[in-house]
C-alpha cells in the first residue's frame, strides 16, 4: 500500500454512472445550463418582448486518468459503441462527487440527468511531456444540477 499512489488525492472526483463502475477523475468541466429566450416583436415597439425560450445544458467532459480504472474504462467503451452503432441507446444518469484539497471529504455533489455519450478519446500522447496518460469522456446531458 505504500508504493501506490493516492489517487484519491490526485484525482479529486469520484464519478458514478448508471451501469457502470464508479471511478475517479482528475477534470470534469462543462454542465453549465444556457438558455435561449424568446423574442416577440409587437406593434411598432423597436425592443423585442422576452419571454421563456430554450435551455440546454452544455457538455461534461471527464478527464479519466489512464491505468487506474480499467474495468469502468472497459464498461464505457462499451456502452459508447454500442450507444453509436444504436444497440444501446438508452441515456444514463450518474452523478459526481467533488473532494475538498485532500481528496477525503465530499464538498459538493452534481447530478448529470439522462445523459448522453459525444465522445470517448484517449489524450494526445508526447514523449518530452510530463502529464499522465488519460482518457477523455464528453457527455450531453439533458440536466445537470449542484444536489
Amino acid at each position: 500500500m505504500a508504493n501506490q499512489p493516492n489517487t484519491i488525492a490526485e484525482n479529486r472526483f469520484a464519478v458514478e454512472l448508471n451501469g457502470i463502475a464508479a471511478f475517479k477523475a482528475s477534470k470534469i468541466t462543462g454542465g453549465e445550463e444556457k438558455h435561449e429566450p424568446v423574442k416577440v416583436m409587437v406593434g411598432n415597439d423597436p425592443r423585442a418582448k422576452l419571454g421563456r425560450g430554450n435551455l440546454e445544458a452544455s457538455d461534461v467532459v471527464i478527464t479519466i486518468p489512464s491505468g487506474l480504472y480499467d474495468n469502468s474504462l472497459r464498461q464505457l467503451q462499451s456502452w459508447v459503441d454500442r450507444y453509436f452503432e444504436g444497440l444501446d441507446t438508452a441515456p444514463r444518469s450518474g452523478r459526481y462527487i467533488v473532494y475538498d484539497d485532500a481528496g477525503r471529504t465530499p464538498v459538493e455533489t452534481y447530478e448529470i440527468l439522462d445523459a448522453v455519450p459525444v465522445e470517448l478519446k484517449p489524450d494526445d500522447k508526447s514523449a518530452d511531456g510530463n502529464n499522465a496518460a488519460s482518457v477523455t469522456l464528453t457527455l450531453k446531458p439533458y440536466k445537470c444540477r449542484r444536489i
